[in-house]
C-alpha cells in the first residue's frame, strides 16, 4: 500500500525553465518485483507563463496538472485521479563560469479522489477517500555551455505536499468501518545528471542526453523512506537543449516491501 500511494503522488518533473510555457504528457508503468501485481498512470502537465518582469530574467503565470492511477497488486484494486490548479515561476539566474543556471517554482491546490477494494473468502473490503493538498515543487538547472561531459547538465528539484483536507469512508460486508484517511502528504528530492550529449546530425542541433539520477521520498502515511537510483534517455534540441522525449526507469526501494519497477515516457508538445 505505501509504495502504491508514492506512485499515485507521481509528478510530472518540469523540464527547461524557458520559454513561456510548456505541455507535458506522459504514460507509466509500474509493477512489484515479486510479480503481485501492476499498475498505469497518465498524467498531463501545462504551465503558460505570459508574465514578464522589466529585466526579463523572470517569468510568471498559470500551472495546471492532472494524474489517473490504476492498479491492481495482491489482489487489491486502486483508482484515483488528482487535479492541480496554482501558479508557475521561470527565474534566469546569474550564470556562472562556464555554466547558465534557472530555476523554476509550481504552487497548487490539489484535489484527490481514490477508491480500493479488496475480496476475500469471507468478504469485501472497500474505500474511498478525498483529499485537498497544497502542492509546492520546484528546481534547478545547471548547464555547461559547452554541454562537456561527463557533468553536461545537472537538475536538483524538490516537491512537497500537504493536507488541508482529508475524508475517509470504509466498508467491509457493506458495513461502515471505523477508520481515519489515509496522510498523503510527502516530501520528494531528486538529482539527475546529464553525462553528455550524443549528437544527431552535423548541425549538433538535435541530441540525446544519457542522465543517471537518484532520489528520496518520504511518505508520512506509511512512514516509510523510498530510494531510487535510475536512469532516463532525452531528447533535446537547441541552444538552450528544449527538452521534447523522455523515457527513464526508476526503480523505488524500501525497507518495508520489494522493489517497485517503474517505467515512463513523457513528451513535451510545445517543444515538438
Amino acid at each position: 500500500m505505501a509504495t502504491l500511494l508514492a506512485i499515485a503522488g507521481k509528478e510530472a518533473s518540469a523540464q527547461h525553465p524557458l520559454g513561456e510555457g510548456q505541455l507535458l504528457i506522459g504514460n507509466g508503468y509500474f509493477a512489484p518485483a515479486n510479480k503481485s501485481g501492476d499498475g498505469t498512470y497518465r498524467y498531463l502537465e501545462t504551465r503558460w507563463l505570459p508574465i514578464k518582469n522589466q529585466t526579463d530574467n523572470a517569468k510568471f503565470g498559470f500551472y495546471l496538472s492532472g494524474i489517473e492511477v490504476g492498479s491492481k497488486i495482491s489482489g487489491f484494486k486502486h483508482h484515483s485521479t488528482e487535479i492541480g490548479l496554482g501558479l508557475a515561476a521561470n527565474f534566469s539566474l546569474q550564470p556562472g563560469y562556464q555554466t547558465d543556471r534557472y530555476a523554476w517554482l509550481n504552487l497548487a491546490y490539489k484535489v484527490i479522489n481514490s477508491t480500493g477494494s479488496l475480496t476475500k473468502t469471507d468478504g469485501r473490503y472497500e474505500n474511498r477517500q478525498e483529499d485537498q493538498m497544497l502542492f509546492l515543487g520546484g528546481g534547478l538547472l545547471f548547464r555547461n555551455i559547452f554541454l562537456e561531459g561527463p557533468f553536461a547538465q545537472q537538475k536538483i528539484m524538490l516537491e512537497s505536499q500537504f493536507s488541508i483536507k482529508s475524508e475517509e469512508n470504509s466498508r467491509w460486508n457493506g458495513d461502515t468501518l471505523a477508520g481515519l484517511p489515509w496522510s498523503r502528504e510527502r516530501v520528494k528530492l531528486q538529482a539527475e545528471n546529464g553525462i553528455t550529449p550524443l549528437y544527431l546530425g552535423w548541425s549538433r542541433n538535435v541530441y540525446l542526453m544519457p542522465s543517471i539520477l537518484a532520489a528520496y521520498t518520504y511518505e508520512k502515511g506509511s512512514q516509510t523512506s523510498f530510494y531510487t537510483i535510475g536512469l532516463s534517455l532525452t531528447l533535446a534540441k537547441g541552444q538552450y537543449g528544449y527538452e521534447i522525449l523522455t523515457l527513464s526507469y526508476e526503480p523505488k526501494f524500501s525497507a518495508k516491501g520489494p522493489r517497485m519497477d517503474v517505467f515512463q515516457v513523457n513528451l513535451n508538445i510545445i517543444n515538438l
